[in-house]
Formats: structure tokens, sequence, C-alpha cells
């Protein structure tokens, strides 16, 4: 089956809310291990009073790309 036929066929079973849903409690589930030593240094690398901002950067910009690629 070819990929855009295959596609729709995936979003005419499910709705676009529930497969972005889907995909969201994915990574909620498997990348913390892999995300935990990227955002360690982060943390540590950080200025105290930037750091709570610079550690959400890096949470959503890791979940921005996993998401929309």
């Amino acid at each position: 089956m070819p990929l855009p036929d295959s596609f729709n066929l995936a979003i005419g079973f499910d709705s676009a809310t529930s497969l972005l849903s889907g995909w969201l409690l994915m990574l909620a589930a498997m990348m913390p291990p892999l995300v935990a030593g990227p955002l360690g240094h982060v943390q540590e690398r950080s200025f105290a009073r930037r750091r709570l901002r610079a550690m959400s950067l890096f949470v959503i910009g890791y979940l921005a790309v996993w998401t929309f690629t």
C-alpha cells in the first residue's frame, strides 16, 4: 500500500487529536531515560536564575522535534 493511502487509512480510523495524544503519551513514557543526561547537562551548565527557563526550553524543543518529525 502506498504511503499516502496508508496515512489516509490511519487518519480514517483515528482522529488527529487521538493520534497526537497517543504519540505524546509514548514520548512521555519512553524518552525520560534518554533525556535525563542532556537535561542534567543543561541544569549544570546554566546560570541559577536562568536554569528553569533553559531546562523548559530544552524539553519543549525536544518534544517539538520528536512530535513534528
